[in-house]
């Protein structure tokens, strides 16, 4: 019986027919490896090498299910006192607050936040309310995410 030392330090010895086949560990690919199980696959892996070697791919950000985590996401419209705005802004972000904006109309914050209780929704909700730095403010509970961290399209003129 042949038994041959391979790269990896795994044997190569023969299969029942007498064919010396290599041992499972000299064929396991690495993780980086399994994407050229198929040309296709090895031209997705070609081409996404390329886009991150440009720099046109910058890392990858995860798909998160926050109502699977058990956080409440809520949109906040808040009309603040004159000259309020960006701190009522910075709170928001330090706190729960996912995206914060300041925006021109009737409400000079908006913004998009998540919860990890009902008991931190309201809150929230009761600090709002007693700020005397908000003249008005709206919460609307999200009930379903229909795009989120999706592309997003510019609009060009005529459209």
């Amino acid at each position: 019986m042949a038994n041959t030392d391979s790269a990896d330090g795994g044997s190569e010895e023969p299969d029942e027919t007498g064919n010396e086949e290599p041992a499972v560990d000299a064929t396991r690919s690495g993780p980086h490896d399994r994407a050229t199980v198929t040309a296709a696959d090895a031209a997705t892996a070609d081409r996404l090498a390329a886009l991150e070697g440009s720099g046109a791919v910058d890392g990858y950000v995860p798909l998160v299910d926050y109502d699977a985590l058990g956080l409440r996401t809520a949109l906040l419209r808040i009309d603040a006192h004159h000259g309020n705005a960006r701190t009522i802004a910075d709170d928001l972000r330090d706190g729960p607050g996912v995206a914060v904006y300041l925006a021109s109309g009737r409400f000079d914050v908006l913004a998009v936040c998540r919860f990890p209780s009902a008991a931190a929704f309201e809150r929230t909700a009761t600090r709002l309310a007693s700020d005397p730095r908000v003249r008005a403010h709206r919460i609307a509970v999200a009930r379903h995410a229909v795009v989120e961290d999706g592309p997003l399209t510019a609009l060009h003129d005529g459209d």
